[in-house]
C-alpha cells in the first residue's frame, strides 16, 4: 500500500471533508481548525496556484461568512478569486 502521509493532497481532501461534516454538525471550532489545516496541506502539497488550494480558501471564506466574520471571509474569497483568475483566466469565471 502507498503511504501518502499527512502532507499529501489526499489527506487535505479528507481533512476538508471532515471540516464540512463538523460544520454541518455544529462543531464550528473544530470545523475551522480542519479548514485551516486543509488549506495548509494544499499549500504545502501543491503550492498557492492550484485549484485545491483555491477551493480551500473559498471553503474557509464560506465558513467565515456563515459565522458573520465578513472581513475574514473577504480575505479568503479574494485569495481564491485571484488564484482562479490567474490559473483559469477571466473568461472561465463566467
Amino acid at each position: 500500500a502507498t503511504d501518502y502521509g499527512t502532507s499529501h493532497g489526499y489527506y487535505g481532501q479528507i481533512t476538508n471533508a471532515c471540516a464540512m461534516m463538523n460544520n454541518f454538525l455544529g462543531n464550528y471550532a473544530q470545523a475551522e481548525l480542519l479548514l485551516l489545516d486543509a488549506k495548509r496541506i494544499f499549500l504545502s502539497a501543491y503550492g498557492r496556484y492550484h485549484n485545491d488550494y483555491a477551493g480551500a480558501c473559498n471553503n474557509l471564506g464560506i465558513f467565515y461568512n456563515e459565522r458573520g466574520k465578513y472581513a475574514d471571509a473577504e480575505i479568503q474569497f479574494n485569495e481564491a478569486l485571484e488564484i482562479y483568475k490567474s490559473t483559469k483566466g477571466r473568461l472561465s469565471m463566467s
